[in-house]
C-alpha cells in the first residue's frame, strides 16, 4: 500500500453515510466509458476522414478521474485502471497506413480490503441509500470483470488477485448484510461468491480458461451471441477452423487438473450440443453463411474428435 494512502484515515462504524458520495465518481466513470468507448471512437475517425483537420472533443482522462476522485478513492480502498473494452477499428492513416484503434473503459480495483470492508460495515442496512446500493453494485460488476478478464492467475504476486480474495468473504458477508428486496443487492455480488467457491475448489484457472476464450457455459447455445454454437454465422473458413483448434487447445489444459473433472465434462457437452446445434443451422440454412461447405466439413471433424474427450 502506498504511503499516501495509509495516511487515509479509516471510516469508523456509525459514520454518517452522507460522508462519502460515490454517485459522481461513478457518473464520471460513466462519462470516461462513453467518450472513449467504441462508437465515440468510430465517430471520431468519420469525422477526422471527412475534416482532416478537425480535433476531437475534450475527453476526461484517468488522470482526470484520479484528480477529482482520488481522496474518495483512497479513503474507500478502491483505485481505478483504464482497461480494454470490447471490439477494435481498423483504419488507414494519412500515408494509408493500417491504424488499430482499441476503445477503452474503467476497471475498478480493490487497493485496500481492509477500508472498503470498514466502509461497508459503516453503511446502516436500514439506511442504505438508491445511490449507496447502484454505487456497490457497479464496484461488484467492476471487480467481477477485472478479476474474469484482466487479473493474471499465472502471477502469484498480481496484488490486484491476492487483495480480493484475501477479503472476498467479507465483502460477500457484507453486502449480503446491506440486500434488501428494494436494492437487490446481493445480486451483483453472486458471480464472485461463485469464483470464490470455484476458487476453493481449485479450478479457477480452468474455469476461467474456459469462460474468457471459448464462452463455455456462458453463451446460450442458439442464442444472440457469439459463443461457440455461432461462431459459424460470421468469420471465414479459416477463422472457423481456427477457433476450433484453439478450443480443444483449451480443454486440454483444462483437463490437466484433476479438481476441475466434472467443470470439463460440462464444458465438453455445451461444446457437443453447439457443434450439433451449428451443423443443423448450417445444412438448413446454407446459402446464408460464407463458406457454409467448409464450415460444415470442419464442425463434423470436431465433432468427431470432441467424442475422445
Amino acid at each position: 500500500m502506498a504511503e499516501n494512502e495509509s495516511s487515509q484515515p479509516d471510516i469508523t462504524e456509525g459514520q454518517h453515510k452522507n460522508d462519502i458520495n460515490i454517485t459522481e465518481l461513478f457518473a464520471d466513470i460513466q462519462r470516461f466509458n462513453r467518450q472513449h468507448g467504441l462508437g465515440r471512437q468510430m465517430a471520431e475517425i468519420m469525422m477526422h476522414e471527412i475534416e482532416p483537420e478537425s480535433q476531437p472533443d475534450f475527453k476526461v482522462s484517468l488522470e482526470d478521474l484520479e484528480l477529482l476522485h482520488g481522496p474518495t478513492m483512497r479513503k474507500i480502498g478502491i483505485g481505478l485502471e483504464k482497461v480494454p473494452a470490447s471490439g477494435v477499428i481498423l483504419s488507414s492513416g494519412d500515408e494509408g497506413e493500417s491504424i488499430e484503434t482499441r476503445p477503452y473503459e474503467i476497471g475498478i480495483n480493490l487497493t485496500d480490503g481492509e477500508k472498503f470492508i470498514s466502509y461497508l460495515r459503516s453503511i446502516d442496512s436500514i439506511a442504505i441509500t438508491e445511490n449507496q446500493a447502484d454505487g456497490l453494485k457497479k464496484i461488484a460488476e467492476s471487480l467481477t470483470s477485472q478479476l474474469t478478464t484482466e487479473y493474471s492467475l499465472e502471477d502469484a504476486d498480481d496484488a490486484r488477485l491476492l487483495e480480493l480474495f484475501g477479503n472476498l468473504q467479507n465483502i460477500i458477508q457484507e453486502y449480503e448484510r446491506l440486500d434488501n428486496p428494494n436494492n437487490n443487492l446481493g445480486e451483483s455480488i453472486q458471480e464472485l461468491k461463485k469464483l470464490l467457491e470455484i476458487a476453493r475448489n481449485k479450478y479457477l484457472r480452468e474455469y476461467l480458461l474456459a469462460t474468457q476464450f471459448i464462452r463455455a457455459l456462458q453463451a446460450e447455445i442458439g442464442g444472440r451471441n457469439f459463443g461457440p454454437s455461432q461462431w459459424h454465422t460470421d468469420s471465414r473458413s479459416e477463422t472457423y477452423e481456427t477457433f476450433w483448434q484453439k478450443t480443444l487447445a483449451t480443454l486440454e489444459q483444462i483437463r490437466q487438473n484433476p479438481a476441475a473433472a466434472d467443470f470439463y465434462r460440462q464444458v465438453v457437452n455445451h461444446l457437443s450440443a453447439s457443434l450439433d446445434y451449428a451443423l443443423e443451422d448450417l445444412e438448413k440454412n446454407e446459402g446464408e453463411y460464407t463458406d457454409s461447405d467448409e464450415k460444415i466439413t470442419i464442425a463434423q471433424k470436431y465433432r468427431e474428435l470432441l467424442r475422445d474427450y
